[in-house]
C-alpha cells in the first residue's frame, strides 16, 4: 500500500533548534512534517491526526520521556513507527529502547543523511505492515465468500436428491397403485434417515 504525500512526519524534542532544522529539512524533502516540544503536545498531535513515523528525544526535561510517549502513541496508533533521538546512548540503552517497542535508535550527534535513511527504513516497515494487513482482509472476505457458496452449493444439492426420491415414489406408485402411500413414507424415511447420519448425496458421510 503506497503512502499518499506529504507524508506526516512529527520530531519531538525540546531542543527547539534541533526540532526546527529537522522539521525544516524533512519539510524540504516533501514531507508534512510537524514538531513538538514535549510529550504532551506530541499526544495532543497524534490523536488529531495519524503520523506514520515519529521522532522523539529519549531525555525531555518534565512529563513524559521518549520511551514513555512511544508507548502511549503505541496503545493508540499500533503502526506509528517510533525513532529515538539521544546524545546519552549506549549499547545496553539502545537494545531497552528496541525492546520495548521503538523502531529505530539514532545517537545525536547525528547527520542528516542518518535521519533521512532512517526514516525511509521506517516508511517502507510501515508499507509492509499496511500491505499484509490488507492482505489478510481481504483473504479472510475471500473465504467468508467461498464460504457462502459452498453453503448456497450443499442446500442445492439436498433440494435435488429429495426431489429426486419424491419423483421416483411417484413413478413407482403410478405404476403400482396397491403401494400408494407407503412408498411416500419409506421415501420420508429416507430422506430423515439421510439427514440423521449426514450422508450427502453422493452416498458419502459429510
Amino acid at each position: 500500500m503506497s503512502l499518499t504525500p506529504p507524508i506526516p512526519i512529527l520530531i519531538v524534542d525540546d531542543e527547539a533548534d534541533l526540532r526546527n532544522l529537522l522539521v525544516e529539512a524533512l519539510t524540504d524533502q516533501g514531507y508534512a512534517a510537524e514538531g513538538a516540544e514535549g510529550g504532551a503536545q506530541a499526544l495532543a498531535l497524534v490523536r488529531e491526526k495519524h503520523f506514520p513515523v515519529i521522532f522523539t528525544d529519549l531525555n525531555m526535561p518534565g512529563g513524559l520521556s521518549g520511551l514513555e510517549l512511544l508507548r502511549a502513541i503505541h496503545d493508540d496508533d499500533p503502526r506509528a513507527m517510533g525513532i529515538l533521538m539521544t546524545g546519552y546512548a549506549t549499547t545496553e540503552s539502545a537494545i531497552q529502547a528496541l525492546k520495548r517497542g521503538a523502531y529505530d535508535f539514532i545517537q545525536k550527534p547525528f547527520k542528516l543523511a542518518e535521519i533521512e535513511a532512517s526514516l525511509e527504513r521506517a516508511l517502507e516497515h510501515y508499507r509492509l505492515v499496511r500491505e499484509n494487513e490488507e492482505y489478510q482482509h481481504n483473504l479472510e472476505r475471500m473465504v467468508e465468500a467461498r464460504t457462502q457458496e459452498i453453503l448456497g452449493l450443499k442446500n442445492d444439492i439436498e433440494k435435488l436428491f429429495e426431489g429426486f426420491v419424491n419423483a421416483s415414489v411417484t413413478a413407482i406408485e403410478a405404476r403400482d397403485p396397491s403401494t400408494s402411500g407407503h412408498s411416500s413414507r419409506v421415501a420420508d424415511l429416507t430422506v430423515g434417515l439421510a439427514e440423521a447420519v449426514n450422508l450427502t448425496p453422493n452416498g458419502r458421510f459429510g
